[in-house]
Parts: C-alpha cells; structure tokens; sequence
C-alpha cells in the first residue's frame, strides 16, 4: 500500500442549530481551515405532518413554508458561524433537504462526495434516543466517509495527539492509513491501540504479524 496525500475538499457539517450544533461548527470550521477546505452547513427538515382530510394544495403550502423557515433559519446560522469563526465566506455553503437527519446526512455525504463530516452530540437525551439511537450513532455506522464527533464539552483546540482503536480485522490496514493521511496535515500524533477482548483467545504470533505489517506498510 502506497500512503497518498488526500486533500480534503469537502466536509460536510449537518447542523439543527442546537447548543451542541454551534459549539461543533467551531471545532468544523478550525478543521476547514486547516485542511484548506469548503464546509458545506446541512439542515435537514422534517417533513411537515398535514391531517389526511387537508387537500394537496394546503400540503404543498405547508412544504413551502417549511422550507422557507429552514432555509431563513440556515441562512442566520451561516452569517453567525461566518462571523463566530472569521472564515472565508467563499467556502462556505449551505443546503437544506428533508427526511430522517440520519438517512439524509449520509445521503447527502455520499452525493456531495464528502471528505468529511463533522457533527455535534449531546448523547442520548432520553428513552427513545437510547433505545433507536441518536443521530450521530446512524451516521458513524452507515457513513462511506470519516465521520468526527464532537461532544458538546469538548475544547476547541488544534488536535495534536490522536487514538485510533483497531480491532486488527478485515480492513483495518486501509482504515489506519486513512487515518495517517488524515493526521499528516493535523501534524499530529497519532497511537493506534488494540484491546483485546477478554473472552476471546489471543493468538500472540497473529497479533505480532499484524501490528508488523502495519508498521511495515505504513512507514
């Protein structure tokens, strides 16, 4: 494997202009920065719910106006996050789609071809988050991209020490240079850690050639 320098182009920041979502789209904006990219802020809006006795036409209007507000609460964002974080205004854009933010976060990082996307947390806020799961859990799982997570009490600061948790299965060599190409332009270091499970047995001469191909190949 030949590691390649990805320049990151794109990073997608889907935001529901919560607490939580202002507080990540600083960390998204220092990381835009740093990898000299655009940023391109998301609103996904729930489709508005009209009784089955209303006529198409007052469901197209609720639509409309909907979407409006989406759009008009996006465009405030946009100027504060521009202001707030005194990026270029030129690499910023903004988009709002409707259905499940898990689904169309995903979806739309697929179609826009995202490097990247960028999110904030605040956890589970109550028994049907816990038991479906939050957002950022749908979107870590079925995302072809990096996803970074950023918790609502996380420091904003430039990233200088990062930990990748490998399990040492199946693609795992590809996903540890995707993060040593990630780490470059961060001039960070990076420690990759194996925890092995306590039930499993441990085939020592495995785990030592797997961690020597890794070192090998990513030199």
């Amino acid at each position: 494997i030949t590691l390649i320098n990805i320049q990151m182009k794109t990073i997608l920041f889907p935001t529901d202009f919560s607490k939580s979502a202002i507080h990540a789209s600083l960390y998204a904006a220092m990381l835009a920065n740093i990898y000299e990219a655009r940023i391109i802020l998301l609103n996904v809006d729930y489709i508005p719910m009209v009784p089955a006795n209303h006529h198409s036409q007052a469901a197209q209007r609720a639509v409309i106006i909907s979407m409006k507000k989406a759009q008009e609460d996006l465009e405030v964002f946009k100027n504060q996050f521009i202001e707030n974080t005194h990026i270029n205004p030129h690499r910023v854009l903004q988009q709002v789609v409707y259905g499940y933010p898990g689904d169309k976060i995903v979806q739309e990082a697929n179609y826009l071809n995202a490097d990247m996307i960028v999110m904030g947390t605040k956890g589970a806020s109550h028994f049907l988050d816990k038991w479906l799961g939050t957002n950022a859990q749908k979107v870590m799982k079925n995302a072809d991209c990096p996803v970074w997570i950023i918790p609502q009490k996380t420091k904003i600061k430039h990233p200088k020490k990062i930990m990748y948790a490998a399990d040492f299965k199946e693609d795992d060599l590809l996903a540890t240079q995707k993060i040593v190409e990630i780490t470059e332009p961060l001039e960070a270091f990076c420690t990759v850690i194996n925890v092995h499970d306590i039930f499993e047995p441990i085939e020592k001469s495995k785990l030592k050639e797997q961690v020597t191909t890794i070192n090998e190949e990513l030199d």
